[in-house]
């Protein structure tokens, strides 16, 4: 009886312990369905985050085109401001060259309106000497 008692108890014994393994290995199977759940959503996660850095880093070369086409634009519009500018210069030089011109001319007509009203006024005094020249004669 004892040798049967012992395997009675020697087979309750393996019992508990096939039930703990398996209470074991049930627990571990929760803990790795749990990691790997937690793994799905951090690998889901880390696409989001990289397919979100993917997005600003367009966002950014986007940003830094603009900015490169813009300091372009300011350059281009600058460089056309100083044409416009050297045009306006070159153009106000020939208005005053040609105003300069102009007066000369002027100056030239107005000397010889000058010169002409003095020979006019000789050739007047003259003919008037004359006419008086005449009447006395």
């Amino acid at each position: 009886r004892t040798e049967l008692d012992q395997h009675v108890v020697a087979e309750e014994s393996l019992r508990q312990r096939l039930d703990d393994g398996e209470t074991k290995r049930l627990q571990m199977q929760q803990e790795l369905d749990q990691a790997l759940s937690t793994q799905i959503s951090l690998e889901e996660s880390l696409r989001e985050t990289q397919s979100s850095l993917l997005e600003r880093q367009e966002a950014v070369e986007k940003v830094e085109a603009l900015q490169w086409d813009l300091r372009e634009a300011q350059h281009n519009e600058a460089h056309e401001h100083v044409a416009q500018i050297s045009a306006l210069h070159a153009d106000l030089a020939r208005q005053q060259a040609l105003q300069r011109e102009a007066q000369e001319k002027h100056d030239e007509v107005q000397a010889s309106l000058l010169d002409t009203r003095e020979r006019f006024s000789v050739v007047s005094l003259q003919s008037e000497e004359l006419t008086e020249a005449l009447q006395r004669s």
